[in-house]
Formats: structure tokens, C-alpha cells, sequence
């Protein structure tokens, strides 16, 4: 008997070192959800993946900031919405930026966005902010390893199990990588990369929102690239409505569906499951230039929505009148929204 019970005591012995090592990490360093996560690659030599770096920052620093009105989308919000301004205007509100890049698809936005209304219980509306031009398709192979990494890591119900020590994860490495910063630099933070630096610092900094970076052509070059993009008559065409749309899939029961629809319905269900609104908001220059066919499919869809989803408020509604040259105010409409 006592020789059965010895067998089983030094792996007994290397569970409890290893949890009282979990328990001493967690005692010091009180890791959050994100840091234990398993999102980021820390591969040797090279630096992660910005949109990856953007995403784990923003969701370590704001996870648990509670917001009344959190933004998710692509890098139109994220450049184009300025919190501390938009707050200026919203009576006392907070507002926060969580918005990142096309490249994670709607399914890193929506684990994203549930991911904060899980940790928010005051958050009162769920912002969405993309271009027009990028609703939702069927599928996008290109996009894999965004919103899968995105789901894999912070929506799944066992990321409860990711261990505190996972957080020490990024000083061990980069110790091992450079043998302790002999063989090169250690490195500064979250990246080398001075640009993701910036990025990280200014998001970190202005709840959410970095400011343009890419360079800006001149008005005659502007002018140029919109004849080669949209042509002479400067339209954005959008197949909302042949078989051969993108926007169109086919579900588990052979039946044809509108992809926005079923997505946007999936947004606003979760947005009414934590009582909060769901607003839809569009970047306004591709909206002044779709053609009318566009315009009409899409004003379908949306009286359809919100037919189904009595919390979905599309701001601006008049956005799709082609009212080019007019300003458009992302706190000016969310004030009226409230």
C-alpha cells in the first residue's frame, strides 16, 4: 500500500510547486485576463504582428475601465473618432475608442465587443464604426489568424485556466532570446518597432485613438486615385443583390442570406442581451459616392434590422442622401441619439 502511495508523490510534489509558483506570480504581479492570455506569439527575433500588439494593449488597459459607450470597427474609428472629444459633448459620459483594423474581420469585432460588455456592466450603447465598403462578407480566408487568435485566446470559456506565470511570459523570453541582453538589446516594452511604440503609447494615452499616420497625397493626386478607384462618375459600386454577391451565404439549411443582416442582427442581439443600444456608424466619404442601387439595398437592410433589433439606431440616417460637403459629427449624433 505505502509503495502505491509513493508512486504518486513526486508527481504530487511537481503540482504543488507549480501551484504554489501560480499562486506566489499572481500574489506579486496580479496578472488580468489579457496578460495570461496565450494571444501574443513572442516568436525569436521578430516582432508581433501591430494589429496584434494594438489589440492586446488596449484590451490589457481597458478591459475592466467599464465605459458608458465603447466603439469597436476598423482603422477608420480607430483614426478617425477622438474619445476626449467626442465625451466634450456627451453630458458627462465615457467614451471609449476599442476600434483597430480590417484585417480582424467581424468576428474579432464581435469577441472584442463582447468581451468589454461582459466586463462592463454600465455600458449603455455599443458603438460600431466602419467604412461602407467593408460590410460584412460570407468569408474571408485572408483574414484567418486575426479574429480565430482573437477567439482562441478571449472567448472561449477555458481561457479561465490560462495560468498567472503565462503573464511573465514576454520578460522570460526576450531574457532567453538575448541571453539576459548580451547577444542583443532587451527589449523596450512591448516591441522594437518604433512606429508600434507610438502607436501603442498614443492609444494607451487617449482611451483608444491614435491619430493618422500614413502620408497624405496632394488634392490633384487625391482626385487621381478616387478616378482609378471609383471611376469618371466617382461611385462605389457594391453587388448587394446578384447570386454572385459576397455578401451572400448559404446557412446549414440550404436557405440564401443577406451577410450584413445576419451579422449586424448578431451585434445588436448582443448588445440588447447586456441592455445596451447598438449604433451603427458609417465613415462618411464612401457613403457620398454609392451608387443609387446600393443606396436602396442598403436602406433596406437597415429598416429590416431595425425592425428585428428595436435597440439599432444607423447614425447618420441621412448619410445615404448623398449630402456631399456636409460635416459630420460622430458626438453631435450620439448626443441626439441619447
Amino acid at each position: 500500500m505505502s509503495s502505491f502511495i509513493s508512486s504518486f508523490k513526486a508527481p504530487v510534489g511537481a503540482l504543488l510547486l507549480i501551484a504554489a509558483i501560480e499562486i506566489a506570480v499572481y500574489a506579486a504581479w496580479k496578472p488580468n485576463t489579457v496578460e495570461r492570455s496565450k494571444y501574443l506569439d513572442w516568436h525569436y527575433a521578430s516582432n508581433e504582428i501591430f494589429h496584434r500588439l494594438l489589440i492586446y494593449s488596449k484590451l490589457r488597459t481597458f478591459g475592466n475601465s467599464a465605459p458608458d459607450i465603447v466603439q469597436v470597427g476598423d482603422s477608420n474609428g480607430f483614426h478617425g473618432v477622438r474619445p476626449e472629444i467626442v465625451m466634450k459633448h456627451l453630458g458627462g459620459l465615457s467614451y471609449l475608442n476599442m476600434s483597430c483594423c480590417g484585417n480582424i474581420d467581424f468576428g474579432g469585432y464581435y469577441d472584442m465587443a463582447k468581451f468589454m460588455l461582459d466586463r462592463s456592466p454600465r455600458t449603455t450603447a455599443l458603438v460600431f464604426y466602419i467604412q461602407i465598403d467593408n460590410l460584412p462578407i460570407s468569408y474571408r480566408p485572408d483574414l484567418r489568424g486575426g479574429r480565430d487568435k482573437i477567439h482562441d485566446s478571449f472567448a472561449v470559456p477555458w481561457t479561465v485556466l490560462d495560468p498567472p506565470s503565462q503573464s511573465l511570459r514576454p520578460t522570460v523570453t526576450d531574457v532567453v532570446f538575448t541571453a539576459g541582453g548580451l547577444l542583443a538589446p532587451l527589449r523596450p516594452g512591448l516591441t522594437w518597432s518604433g512606429m508600434a511604440q507610438a502607436m501603442i503609447a498614443s492609444a494607451e494615452a487617449n482611451r483608444g485613438w491614435w491619430s493618422e499616420h500614413d502620408p497624405h497625397p496632394t488634392k490633384s493626386k487625391m482626385e487621381e486615385l478616387r478616378r482609378d478607384r471609383r471611376g469618371e462618375q466617382d461611385t462605389v459600386p457594391m453587388d448587394l443583390s446578384s447570386p454572385a454577391s459576397p455578401y451572400f451565404s448559404t446557412d446549414a439549411f440550404g436557405r440564401r442570406r443577406f451577410t450584413p443582416l445576419v451579422t449586424f442582427g448578431e451585434f445588436a442581439a448582443l448588445a440588447a442581451s447586456h441592455g445596451a443600444k447598438f449604433i451603427i456608424v458609417f465613415h462618411p466619404d464612401r457613403c457620398k459616392s454609392i451608387n443609387e442601387e446600393s443606396r436602396l439595398n442598403l436602406l433596406s437592410t437597415f429598416a429590416q434590422l431595425k425592425q428585428a433589433h428595436p435597440n439599432v439606431l444607423i447614425l447618420p440616417e441621412q448619410i445615404f442622401e448623398h449630402l456631399a460637403g456636409e460635416r459630420f459629427s460622430v458626438a453631435s449624433h450620439l448626443r441626439v441619439a441619447y
